[in-house]
């Protein structure tokens, strides 16, 4: 598969856009819940490569969604209750 560009849209069908918005509502299955993060974190590139050789644009587009991806996988990953517990 060529790299068209970190700016082209990623793929998605109907179910996609009900699974965002069944969690918008704060009514998504289980499955839609899924859906919505696999396709989330797809979109961000956070599992590519965003060095896009001869053009330092299209790799600072790629790192700026790719950072959006940083982020939630740190949610996903981060203990909450290390920052809630209190410090003696």
């Amino acid at each position: 598969m060529t790299d068209q560009g970190p700016h082209v849209p990623t793929k998605w069908e109907p179910a996609h856009a009900s699974a965002f918005q069944a969690l918008a509502r704060g009514e998504a299955e289980p499955h839609q819940q899924q859906m919505a993060l696999d396709w989330l974190l797809e979109v961000t590139g956070l599992r590519d490569l965003s060095y896009r050789p001869g053009d330092a644009t299209a790799t600072a587009f790629a790192e700026g969604k790719r950072f959006v991806g940083l982020q939630v996988g740190k949610m996903l990953d981060i203990n909450p209750r290390e920052f809630t517990q209190q410090k003696d």
